[in-house]
């Protein structure tokens, strides 16, 4: 699975690029996007990574023992070259791909089954699909209040004041909408 995504944390990467050269801070940040790119180590080949950060294979070589010997780049098993920190942030966007696909399915599963494409739906065809909603006094109440909620922001906006704030963490808001407006209005010949 292809990664897109990965997690970055600037605060961090300056912290540990400090001891580096600008021009090793260059190779390293190519090599290490390399390794997002393909999703795991790679290859340790000067030629290509030079390419890659737009230098010669000689200088490619130099950089990749520079930041060897300096622990930015390691070398697995297998000869590649790889970053603990890039791994790290590859499995755990491995993980929010694995945990997002199956949420996906989830709801691919629940959208059929509203759609009636489910085994047992054709048992229920008969229920319908909506369901009607309760009727009893707090449905009137919910009414009733959503009503007049409008119906003050229509009287609100009608005589050029801010709509009430239904919420504490609102008024604040509503206040200075009203500040705003009240110093914008112009006065009536």
């Amino acid at each position: 699975m292809k990664i897109r995504r990965v997690n970055y944390s600037p605060d961090e990467f300056l912290a540990g690029v400090q001891s580096l050269s600008v021009e090793e801070i260059g190779f390293y940040w190519v090599a290490c996007s390399l390794i997002y790119s393909k999703g795991g180590p790679i290859d340790n080949d000067p030629r290509w990574l030079g390419r890659n950060a737009g230098c010669q294979p000689r200088r490619a070589r130099r950089l990749i023992g520079q930041l060897l010997a300096k622990g930015k780049l390691s070398v697995d098993n297998a000869g590649r070259l790889t970053n603990g920190r890039a791994q790290r942030e590859i499995k755990a966007a491995t993980n929010r791909q694995r945990i997002a696909s199956k949420a996906q399915a989830i709801g691919q599963q629940i959208r059929n089954e509203r759609a009636g494409n489910s085994p047992d739906s054709a048992k229920n065809k008969h229920l319908g699909r909506r369901r009607a909603a309760p009727v009893g006094p707090a449905n009137h109440e919910s009414r009733v209040t959503s009503h007049s909620i409008h119906e003050s922001d229509a009287r609100a906006r009608r005589d050029g004041e801010a709509p009430r704030a239904r919420d504490d963490g609102l008024k604040p808001i509503a206040d200075t909408l009203e500040k705003i407006r009240a110093r914008h209005r112009k006065p009536k010949p």
